[in-house]
């Protein structure tokens, strides 16, 4: 690898991503983001969580900017591999499978807000973002980061009527899609930010076919009229596999 840094705005690289962090049950989406020689780090399966979600990224690592991420204490191997990528974590509460005690972690930055339950997000996330004077966006939905696909600093698409009402009011250009149509094990169906990540400034990548989702040529126009193209890891379906989070990229 060459010389790569942490990416300073969360989920919003700059260059080519060089290295990001899944879950390590979809291995054939760790192949092909491999093949594009991107290092791929893993989230591991944490028993204290539900069954579809217990490896899911985003139930257990959040970005907090400027290299720093909270991450959950039954990820210490992922820790340590992040912090050998010169990212510095903070250790965050111990889960449970019973909302809310899931989902502390799943809050998102945005440039200079954040968008959260303020009633589920991690105390120390919450404070350390409120110390930055980040704006909070606050949301009823406690999946927040599930929910969204974070377009870039100005924009996001989202499912949730909550979120999109809330973000439009604070500024932000938003793409609402019809909610399902992402699959997922054993639930109703998975989430937007659960089937993609941006592989640089002007990539998104989602876990298959765009088309499978009745909003995806909506999804695609959205990008482009950002300068965003789109690659499809698989031929699937759209899965939610707890999203593809950039960590570092090149420099």
């Amino acid at each position: 690898m060459g010389k790569y840094e942490p990416i300073c705005t969360p989920h919003l690289p700059q260059s080519n991503v060089s290295a990001v962090v899944v879950s390590e049950e979809y291995p054939q989406v760790v192949c092909v983001l491999q093949s594009r020689e991107i290092t791929v780090l893993k989230t591991v399966r944490c028993d204290r969580l539900d069954f579809p979600v217990a490896s899911h990224t985003d139930m257990q690592l959040l970005p907090l900017g400027d290299g720093v991420c909270l991450i959950s204490l039954h990820q210490s191997k992922l820790k340590r591999q992040l912090e050998a990528f010169h990212c510095k974590c903070l250790v965050g509460e111990t889960l449970s499978a019973k909302y809310p005690l899931d989902v502390p972690y799943n809050a998102v930055r945005i440039a200079d807000s954040y968008i959260c339950n303020c009633k589920t997000i991690s105390k120390t996330a919450k404070e350390l973002w409120n110390t930055q004077n980040l704006c909070g966006i606050f949301v009823r939905q406690g999946y927040t980061k599930c929910s969204i696909c974070i377009v870039d600093e100005h924009s996001l698409i989202t499912a949730d009527v909550g979120i999109a009402k809330a973000a439009q009011a604070a500024g932000f250009s938003v793409l609402q899609i019809q909610p399902g149509f992402i699959q997922i094990p054993q639930y109703d169906t998975g989430f937007i930010g659960g089937c993609c990540g941006k592989l640089s400034q002007h990539l998104m990548a989602f876990t298959g076919k765009l088309d499978s989702h009745p909003d995806g040529q909506r999804i695609r126009e959205f990008l482009q009229q950002r300068q965003i193209d789109v690659v499809e890891l698989t031929q699937e379906n759209l899965f939610d596999i707890g999203g593809i989070i950039p960590v570092t990229e090149n420099i």
